[in-house]
């Protein structure tokens, strides 16, 4: 299995989970975000940071779906662009403060040097601040494997923000 895809869809895990995440909001909210993750040197031979751009629409309130865009790269100038999905549930823990818990699956789409596309799969949690009610931070862990049968585990973690959109203010 290939380092750099793996690392690259850990990351792109995590940030779909990160980018996504939200605080209680209504069915119908559409969401749109950035976020940055960062895979450390534990399981791969090189560190690996990724900037990803997701959006996500909520089914019901407290549940979202989203789809996240990422591309990441490590020291040695390897590079990858990633397409993940998830599927998070939020539980409030204060007024502004949310626990978000993901599920997700990524596939790598394209990478240099070119190598196999591999799928990953991982969940997270996280925290979400809610600091407007059309804006949000959040950090976040997600854990995952990939590489099918010599799958490697992997840890990532992230930041990301994000915008909302209610159902009120898209009509």
């Amino acid at each position: 299995m290939n380092y750099l895809q793996a690392s690259i869809l850990a990351v792109l895990l995590t940030l779909c989970c990160w980018v996504d995440a939200q605080a209680q909001l209504p069915e119908g909210t559409v969401s749109i975000g950035l976020g940055v993750g960062y895979l450390p040197q534990e399981r791969f031979p090189k560190e690996v940071v990724s900037l990803g751009l997701g959006g996500g629409y909520f089914l019901a309130d407290n549940l979202e779906i989203g789809l996240g865009l990422s591309r990441a790269t490590n020291e040695n100038k390897d590079q990858a662009y990633g397409l993940s999905s998830s599927f998070t549930g939020y539980i409030p823990l204060a007024e502004t403060l949310y626990l978000p818990l993901s599920v997700g699956v990524g596939k790598t789409l394209i990478s240099k040097p070119k190598s196999d596309s591999e799928t990953a799969y991982a969940f997270g949690a996280g925290l979400l601040l809610q600091i407007e009610e059309l804006i949000g931070i959040n950090l976040g862990v997600s854990f995952g494997t990939a590489g099918g049968f010599r799958a490697k585990a992997f840890a990532s973690y992230g930041i990301g923000a994000q915008v909302f959109l209610r159902p009120k203010t898209i009509k």
